[in-house]
C-alpha cells in the first residue's frame, strides 16, 4: 500500500513538472515577443520625447 501511494505521488509530481514545462515552453516565445514589442515601444517613446525636447529649445 505504501509503495503504491509513493508511486502515485511520484507520478503526480512528474505530471505537474511536465505540465509546467509545457506551459513554460509555450509561454517563453510569447513573453520574448512581448518583451521585443515593449522595447520597441520604449525606444519609440524615448525618440518622441527627445524630438519634443529639441523642439522646445
Amino acid at each position: 500500500m505504501l509503495l503504491k501511494m509513493s508511486t502515485s505521488k511520484a507520478l503526480l509530481i512528474f505530471s505537474v513538472d511536465v505540465l509546467f514545462a509545457r506551459i513554460l515552453t509555450i509561454s517563453i516565445p510569447r513573453l520574448s515577443k512581448l518583451n521585443r514589442e515593449m522595447q520597441a515601444l520604449k525606444e519609440e517613446t524615448l525618440g518622441f520625447l527627445w524630438a519634443q525636447s529639441i523642439d522646445d529649445c
